[in-house]
């Protein structure tokens, strides 16, 4: 008898069993973005505030800080500041930052430049020169009604044989120290006029040499 009785029919390759779960591809999901930076304030009222410290012959050593007196925040990479000085025979300077406080520090950057009789602003008896600070973006904001506490700055003469002399120099402020202007965490007290600050390239505080 070639009919059998309780045989299995043979295994099959078919996938599409019914019983068989089916998933989905979901590679192509959009991944949830970040949220982006909040904007940054265009016409916030903004301050310089600044101490000098007692520094080597051969280097000039100050604290400042930005103030942000408006309601939102301020992309701290939108904004530089010069320190104005006399080179007093140095061609060439190195820049340091010491401290700064969160997302700050680490985030700062320089250069120098030098004046002459035709650059805008020319050149004076207080300042030939001057070191631009400004900021990467990974630097973050200064919040409304807030300030970047003290950002602590140097440079000095590459060659670190020139003697700088602060006491002419445009920015430097002798009575303003530490004991005078040094507030709690890391605040300064004492605003500065001849520190300017730029937003985008504009002057937004601050007299430069031989302005009114």
């Amino acid at each position: 008898d070639s009919s059998a009785v309780g045989t299995s029919p043979p295994p099959t390759d078919d996938t599409s069993d019914a019983s068989t779960p089916v998933t989905s591809d979901d590679s192509t999901t959009p991944l949830a973005e970040a949220a982006p930076p909040p904007p940054s304030c265009t016409t916030c009222p903004l301050t310089v505030e600044y101490y000098n410290r007692p520094p080597p012959m051969h280097s000039d050593h100050y604290y400042v800080a930005i103030s942000n007196n408006g309601s939102m925040p301020e992309a701290l990479s939108d904004l530089t500041l010069r320190y104005w000085f006399t080179a007093d025979g140095a061609t060439s300077f190195d820049g340091h930052e010491y401290y700064a406080g969160g997302t700050i520090n680490g985030n700062v950057t320089w250069t120098f430049t030098t004046l002459s009789a035709t650059s805008t602003p020319p050149a004076t008896a207080e300042a030939d020169t001057y070191m631009e600070v400004s900021f990467n973006s990974a630097a973050g904001s200064v919040g409304a009604m807030s300030s970047t506490g003290d950002i602590q700055l140097e440079f000095n003469d590459h060659a670190y044989t020139a003697t700088l002399n602060e006491s002419n120099d445009y920015s430097h402020t002798a009575s303003d120290t530490m004991a005078t202007c040094a507030g709690q965490n890391n605040a300064i007290t004492c605003q500065s006029m001849t520190i300017t600050l730029y937003r985008a390239g504009m002057l937004v505080w601050g007299v430069e040499p031989g302005g009114a």
